[in-house]
């Protein structure tokens, strides 16, 4: 799992979260803020939840109230890569 890169990991949060908040994912940009596609608190949870079980990883959820895509992607790869030390 390691070997995902950004681009990748980008494409699959993408398609997770638009699949949480209803949205067609190619509307969604990787660096605009999840707050601005009206994310609630509960489909923050859940999102952060399926992070969690895809990439065997855990994340604050306070921590992704202002976070884009691919700052996410970024934080998914270097929780990845800091499991596997």
């Amino acid at each position: 799992m390691g070997e995902n890169s950004n681009a990748e990991i980008v494409d699959e949060l993408r398609h997770l979260i638009a699949q949480i908040i209803h949205l067609d994912p190619g509307a969604m940009e990787a660096g605009q803020p999840l707050r601005d596609y009206g994310i609630t608190s509960i489909e923050l949870i859940d999102f952060i939840r399926r992070i969690e079980r895809r990439y065997s990883i855990s994340f604050q959820p306070d921590a992704l109230k202002e976070i884009t895509l691919n700052a996410l992607a970024e934080n998914v790869h270097l929780a990845m890569d800091g499991q596997m030390q």
